[in-house]
């Protein structure tokens, strides 16, 4: 199976947007990355709470843009906003119908987050109350013989709402690659504070670990499964957050690190460790993923990336995090990167800042 899915489609043009992107990167991000596509047209960005915004065009902008300038987490058009308080009474019930009125009941599902902790519980409830309002209009539609069933374009669509002590916003999304991490198996990346997971696996996920825990749930979100990437060459792999990930995610793992690897990620059958430097490796030949989160300078390990990817079959895939000591060079790393990787016969498919990235960001490529 090929990777085209992770392309960001033709997708959504609007000229109001929300997203949400690390406070520390949003700078760098407006002054080189998103000058780069407003240069025709002036921007106005409000901060709301937490890492959440809302953008404002003056002409209209495309999600394959905003995609491309790396650090938003995920973006939605704004197409319904209510200014009002959360907290409203009787809040969950007229934001429900507004919704409704707005978007219909066609869409496939419903992503609702809140900018805060305090606002979880507006959130459940009103995601409750209109999935049931949802269930009652799909049926009375259905018992309307004059009524259009939904497509299944309908049925592939994603609406998206963000509550905020500033009032409500949402809009459709139609490619998943927009929302990213946001999406089902991912939530817990908003907050970072999942203490039930944390107790169910003490010791996992590291910040490491959750990096490629964030990609493979939007691999799982394309379809993509284990099936497809069975056996996975790790380099940098100690002490073994990530390794976990992917054992976890159904996969095999060759580790590939000099310093020792965690014991209880040793005990796993489908993890074998090989202690030497990756520069050793002179092939990949029979893998189906290669993962690099190696320290040090990035040009070396992505020289090393690049050469075990001559040897790896069409459609393999590559996950690299490109650690950075300077984020405002990130334009001009991702570029060198980019142009390494193509010489070597591998296209990045999409390049993002992960909620667990710090001074670095995440590349997704495919061996063409």
């Amino acid at each position: 199976m090929r990777l085209e899915k992770l392309l960001p489609a033709e997708g959504e043009s609007s000229t109001r947007w929300m997203l949400h992107i690390s406070s520390d990167m949003l700078n760098i991000w407006r002054s080189d990355f998103l000058s780069n596509i407003a240069t025709e047209s002036s921007s106005k960005i409000r901060h709301l709470q937490q890492d959440f915004y809302t953008l404002e065009f003056s002409s209209t902008v495309n999600s394959r843009e905003l995609l491309q300038t790396v650090f938003p987490r995920w973006i939605c058009p704004v197409s319904h906003q209510w200014p009002t308080s959360p907290h409203a009474d009787n809040f969950v019930e007229k934001a429900a119908q507004g919704l409704l009125r707005k978007f219909g009941a066609a869409w496939g599902r419903a992503e609702i987050i809140a900018t805060t902790a305090k606002l979880k519980r507006v959130v459940v409830g009103l995601k409750g109350r209109l999935l049931q309002l949802k269930t009652e209009t799909n049926r009375l539609n259905l018992e309307d013989s004059d009524s259009r069933l939904p497509s299944a374009e309908d049925h592939e669509s994603i609406l998206a709402v963000l509550v905020d002590e500033r009032g409500l916003f949402a809009g459709l999304v139609h490619n998943k690659l927009n929302l990213g991490s946001a999406l089902s198996g991912g939530l817990g990346f908003l907050s970072q504070n999942n203490n039930e997971k944390a107790q169910e696996r003490p010791q996992f996920p590291s910040r490491a670990g959750g990096k490629i825990r964030e990609v493979l749930a939007l691999l799982d979100e394309l379809n993509f499964t284990a099936s497809h990437f069975q056996n996975w060459l790790e380099l940098g792999a100690a002490p073994g957050g990530m390794t976990q990930q992917l054992l976890d995610w159904g996969a095999r793992v060759t580790a590939v690190d000099l310093a020792e690897m965690s014991t209880k990620v040793l005990k796993n059958p489908k993890v074998r460790h090989l202690k030497i430097h990756a520069q050793e490796l002179e092939s990949a030949a029979g893998f189906d993923a290669l993962l690099c989160d190696m320290n040090g300078p990035y040009p070396l390990a992505a020289q090393y990336v690049a050469n075990l990817a001559r040897t790896m079959a069409s459609g393999s895939l590559m996950i690299f995090t490109l650690k950075l000591a300077d984020m405002n060079e990130a334009r001009n790393a991702i570029q060198q990167v980019s142009k390494l990787f193509a010489g070597s016969h591998t296209s990045v498919i999409c390049t993002k800042h992960l909620f667990h990235n710090r001074q670095e960001v995440t590349i997704v490529a495919e061996r063409d």
